[in-house]
């Protein structure tokens, strides 16, 4: 299923101005200033061209998912290009530009409703034989 780009306005939800600013002039190949000060050009974010047209795709898709767990009443959204979390509001981090989860999660708030996991995680019940490292199988859940 393709999908439409995110928009600026939409990653204002999460992200400065000032930081989406330099994430669009590293892009084009400007020379922002301070991009160490935003966690740019550093071994986990690199800075190159197109990287703008990166940042809007991925939060898009994001965006997608919550709209279609909104509007299409769909139980689950899987976004493989997604997932990006560690975004600040003002700074990129460990390899994320932006943090499309935020984004995708205050969509859904904004509509109404509330994001939790579908099914418990596994260390969260104390006769659970889990533990915090072994994979969860959670998808966000509408209620």
């Amino acid at each position: 299923r393709s999908f439409p780009p995110a928009t600026r306005e939409a990653l204002l939800a999460a992200h400065t101005p000032d930081y989406l600013d330099t994430l669009e002039q590293a892009s084009l190949g400007m020379a922002a200033p301070s991009l160490s000060r935003y966690g740019l050009a550093s071994g986990d974010n690199p800075v190159f061209p197109g990287l703008w047209e990166y940042v809007l795709a991925t939060a898009g898709g994001s965006l997608a998912g919550a709209r279609a767990l909104l509007d299409e009443g769909l139980q689950r959204a899987f976004h493989p290009g997604g997932g990006l979390h560690h975004a600040l509001p003002a700074r990129a981090s460990g390899f994320c530009y932006v943090n499309d989860v935020v984004l995708a999660i205050r969509a859904m708030v904004a509509a109404g409703r509330r994001t939790l996991p579908s099914s418990p995680a596994p260390w969260a019940s104390p006769q659970s034989s889990g533990s915090a490292r072994s994979p969860a199988k959670w998808s966000l859940a509408t209620l």
